[in-house]
């Protein structure tokens, strides 16, 4: 299952580097810094909030697909970081996958400008006063 969604998202145009344990994900995730991550529910921390901490010290928060087979609750890990996190069931149709994987870079592409131009117009902010002093500077002159 895993080399056919394999093929499947690098016919898609995805990029891909399949792991099968924790420690070589994590040295790809800090190696890589991967727009998007997909991962069995098995692989998620046990609390929330390590999740959180592995962002921080990685200085990245990617799209996060979620494989989910259990019934258990993951809603927590949605409300730790302002990107976006989803859940499919498994089984699950490509189709349905695709779909989900085309959200998501569709949100962060759109994240991504909007942070451009936050701070582009923060820059500007900063930079008013000292064209402002110019200007005086060059009037006194």
């Amino acid at each position: 299952m895993l080399k056919a969604l394999e093929s499947v998202l690098l016919k898609a145009g995805y990029s891909v580097n399949t792991v099968s344990d924790r420690k070589t994900g994590l040295q790809l995730f800090l190696q890589y810094k991967p727009g998007m991550v997909l991962l069995d529910e098995e692989f998620l921390p046990r609390f929330h909030h390590r999740l959180l901490q592995f962002y921080k010290v990685a200085h990245r928060s990617p799209g996060i697909v979620i494989f989910k087979r259990s019934q258990k609750d993951l809603s927590g890990y949605r409300f730790l970081t302002d990107e976006i996190i989803e859940e499919i069931r498994v089984p699950f149709k490509i189709e349905e996958l695709l779909v989900i994987l085309k959200q998501i870079t569709n949100y962060m592409q759109i994240k991504a400008r909007a942070l451009f131009y936050k701070d582009l117009l923060v820059h500007v902010g900063l930079a008013v006063p000292v064209i402002i002093f110019l200007v005086v500077l060059l009037i006194k002159n």
